[in-house]
C-alpha cells in the first residue's frame, strides 16, 4: 500500500458508473416527458440544450447543469428555460423521473467491481461523493453490488455542501479518521477536481469515463487515467 494515500473518495456518475451509457437515456427520458405533458413542441430540445448537452454530438459540457450539478440546479435550469416558475415543484419531478429504472439503466465503468475490491483488500477507505441525491447513490451503489465496500456515501442533500467546496471531502475524511493529505479524489469533472483541491486532498486524479475531455481535466488533476481500473496500478 501506498504509505502516503490511505483512503479514496469516488464521484459517482462519470467515475463508478459510464456516464454517456448511463445518462444520456435518462436526461432524453425526462425532457421528452416534460414535452409531451406541456404539449410544447421543442421543448425536449430547449431543455437539454439548456443543460449543456450538444444534440448533435451526443456530448455533455463538463461544467453543464446535467455533467455536475445537483437535480435543484438542473430543475431552475429548465424551469427557465420552459418558462416555468416552480422550480421547486419541477425538481421533485424530475428527482422521480431520473431514479426511474424504465429510462434508467445502470453501466459500471470497466473493471469497477476488481478496482474498488483490490483497493479494500488493502484496507483503503473509501466513500463516494455525488451530486445525485443520497438515497439515489445508495440505491445505485446497491444495484452494482458495492454499498459495502464503502464507508461514506454523501449526496448533495446530505449536508455537506455542494461541489466543488470542500465540504464532502472533509465529510469523508472526518468519517474515516484520515486527513485530507492522505485522500485520493476521483473524479471525472473540473467540479470533482476542484473539490479535491479546495479540500488539501494529497492526490487528485481525473478519469475519462465522464462528460470530459483530457484536456478539460488536465488543469485541475495530478494525474489522469482512462478509468478506475488504472487506480491500483498507481495505489499498490
Amino acid at each position: 500500500m501506498s504509505m502516503r494515500h490511505r483512503a479514496v473518495l469516488f464521484d459517482k456518475d462519470g467515475t463508478l458508473l459510464d456516464f454517456h451509457a448511463t445518462w444520456t437515456r435518462v436526461f432524453r427520458h425526462a425532457a421528452e416527458h416534460l414535452e409531451r405533458d406541456s404539449g410544447d413542441a421543442g421543448l425536449a430540445r430547449r431543455l437539454l440544450e439548456a443543460g449543456g448537452m450538444n444534440l448533435t454530438t451526443g456530448q455533455f459540457a463538463p461544467d453543464g447543469a446535467l455533467a455536475c450539478e445537483d437535480t435543484p440546479t438542473i430543475a431552475r435550469s429548465w424551469a427557465a428555460a420552459a418558462g416555468v416558475g416552480d422550480a421547486g415543484a419541477l425538481a421533485v419531478r424530475l428527482e422521480r423521473l431520473f431514479a426511474t429504472l424504465q429510462g434508467r439503466r445502470l453501466a459500471p465503468v470497466s473493471g469497477l467491481v476488481d478496482a474498488l475490491q483490490s483497493l479494500h483488500r488493502a484496507d483503503f477507505a473509501l466513500g463516494v461523493a455525488t451530486m445525485d441525491s443520497e438515497a439515489m447513490a445508495l440505491g445505485d451503489l446497491d444495484t452494482l453490488g458495492i454499498r459495502d465496500l464503502m464507508r461514506f456515501v454523501c449526496g448533495a442533500d446530505s449536508g455537506y455542501g455542494h461541489k466543488p467546496g470542500p465540504g464532502m471531502v472533509q465529510g469523508f475524511c472526518q468519517a474515516v479518521g484520515q486527513p485530507p493529505a492522505a485522500t485520493v479524489m476521483v473524479g471525472d469533472t473540473p467540479h470533482d477536481l476542484r473539490m479535491g483541491r479546495s479540500a488539501g486532498a494529497g492526490l487528485v486524479v481525473g478519469v475519462l469515463t465522464g462528460a470530459a475531455a483530457e484536456r478539460d481535466l488536465q488543469p485541475h488533476a495530478d494525474i489522469v487515467l482512462p478509468g478506475v481500473k488504472d487506480l491500483p496500478g498507481i495505489l499498490l
